[in-house]
Order: C-alpha cells, then structure tokens, then sequence
C-alpha cells in the first residue's frame, strides 16, 4: 500500500513530466493541472522562478488528524500531507503535528 505522500509525489512527478513534454502548464488553484494551450488561453504575465511555489495557505488551513484508535497526529495544509526535513509525516501529539505544520507553513509560503 502506498502512504499518502507517495501518492502525491506521483501526481508531482506527472505534472513535472507534462511540463517538459509540452513545454508548460496550467495549475489551477485545487492542485490539478492541464496542458496549457496558447490558442486557447492569454498570458496575461509571466514570470520564471527557481524555486516550487506552494498554494497560498494559511495557518487556518492546517488539518491535524488522528485515526481512530491511532496513537499517531497527522497534519494537512489544504490538500497536502505536511513532511519534515527528516521525512516524518505523523506525531506523538496533536501539539507536534501542528507545530510541524506551521513550521512547513512559513519555509514553504
């Protein structure tokens, strides 16, 4: 069974591939993504940037979850699992888990 972070790095590394195939992208605002057509669509501006730029949350997007039964936090900014520098991607308690996740909020907003 893949864990929820592999999965999301599936859907990045097609998006990745999608942009070196045809050049460009469209992201849309929920994470998903199409082949940006210039025919259909303006560019209105553009710019290029060395760095991933994440979505724009904020801390009230951060979801911290517990399986029944589980003994282990997860955190979520929006859609994503939050993972840190270490990889972990769930926590001993609540308080960790948001704590890892405001960490991720400001490295990566």
């Amino acid at each position: 069974m893949e864990t929820s972070a592999g999965l999301e790095n599936k859907v990045f590394a097609g998006k990745v591939n999608t942009m070196i195939r045809f050049g460009n992208i469209l992201l849309r605002e929920n994470s998903s993504y199409m082949i940006f057509n210039e025919d259909r669509y303006e560019i209105l501006e553009s710019f290029d940037r060395e760095e991933m730029i994440y979505p724009h949350y904020s801390e009230s997007d951060i979801k911290i979850t517990q399986w029944k039964g589980g003994q282990h936090y997860y955190a979520k900014l929006g859609n994503m699992t939050v993972v840190d520098e270490d990889g972990n991607q769930k926590w001993d308690s609540f308080n960790e888990a948001y704590k890892q996740a405001k960490m991720f909020l400001s490295e990566n907003n």
